[in-house]
């Protein structure tokens, strides 16, 4: 099983206060994100905002899970 991780995903397990906030453009960077898990066949894309990810690729929806 192949298993992509967003960085928000790394940095908020390692970093008790960080937020999850998303900034302007957004959808961009988790349209490329997606992207490459596609072209990697990701078993699975794990994220904290899966509503985001799920909206930008909503095929892709069964793979984005969150931790």
């Amino acid at each position: 099983m192949s298993i992509l991780l967003d960085t928000s995903v790394l940095v908020a397990a390692m970093v008790e206060s960080h937020p999850d906030t998303g900034i302007i453009g957004g959808a961009t960077y988790d349209a490329l994100i997606l992207c490459a898990a596609a072209k990697a066949h990701a078993d699975q894309v794990v994220k904290l905002n899966t509503k985001d990810f799920q909206r930008v690729y909503p095929d892709l929806a069964e793979m984005i899970v969150s931790p």
